[in-house]
């Protein structure tokens, strides 16, 4: 076999030998995928459907499960941000997929929801707001952009609900004020709250309240929220590893009928 036709077999057979090994790796992928997809239960299956709007109230969630869920947490001296963590997966769980789609889903930065049953686009800025940083929180461009965070329809539509549960229950005045200043601060203006001595209602969209104090309870919730949103895949190792599931089970058992 002359030098040349020889080196062109010897390439061709390679790149045969290349591509059957690609293929097998793809195989072996797609069996894997088949494999977890089986073992966990399907979301476009079960769970509730997917409402018109993300952030409207929904009379099928578990409002007063998650208002004792809320009362563990303060009870075992856990972060609020912790439960608004944990919240606001436990939520988006709720729903099966519409499309393939979620509730609430985040994608390279961006946030998608529901509004009038069409999927609308949002930056984590605005959904979420800016982080506080030095002076710029002291800014009117600041103190104006905190009742515009898109995340308050959150507190009206949803957690609104539970605020007014949780405050109910046995238990809450024995809570540190600070808990339960992070948890009113979610569902202002409604929950009525007065911060660190104010003499008017806690409302987001009034700049003159954007107090230091105030927008530092702010931060803490919201970036617990945010953190939930962005690690929906590493939950169930969260829970484990804060040490969570005790107390979703006696939220459970307190909240059954």
């Amino acid at each position: 076999m002359p030098e040349t036709l020889e080196a062109k077999f010897y390439a061709l057979t390679a790149r045969v030998l290349l591509l059957t090994e690609k293929v097998h790796k793809l195989e072996r992928d797609a069996e894997r995928r088949k494999g977890r997809s089986e073992k966990r239960p399907s979301r476009a299956k079960a769970g509730l459907s997917i409402p018109l709007c993300t952030f409207r109230a929904d009379k099928r969630l578990p409002y007063r499960y998650w208002a004792h869920v809320c009362m563990e947490f303060g009870r075992a001296r856990h972060y609020a941000r912790d439960f608004a963590r944990w919240l606001v997966v436990d939520w988006i769980s709720r729903y099966k997929l519409l499309n393939r789609k979620k509730i609430l889903s985040v994608t390279s930065g961006r946030l998608r929801y529901f509004s009038n049953g069409a999927q609308v686009c949002i930056s984590e800025a605005d959904m979420f707001g800016r982080m506080m940083r030095g002076s710029t929180c002291g800014t009117t461009k600041f103190k104006i952009e905190v009742g515009e965070r898109k995340w308050w329809d959150f507190g009206s539509g949803h957690f609104r609900h539970i605020g007014e549960i949780f405050q109910t229950l046995p238990g809450y005045e024995d809570l540190t004020p600070n808990f339960r200043r992070r948890i009113a601060v979610c569902w202002a203006p409604y929950s009525m709250v007065k911060l660190y001595g104010s003499t008017e209602e806690y409302d987001p969209v009034m700049p003159k309240l954007q107090k230091t104090q105030v927008l530092a309870l702010i931060e803490h919730m919201f970036s617990g929220f945010r953190a939930g949103v962005q690690n929906q895949s590493n939950h169930a190792e969260w829970v484990e590893t804060q040490k969570i599931a005790p107390i979703i089970k006696r939220a459970k058992n307190l909240s059954a009928p």
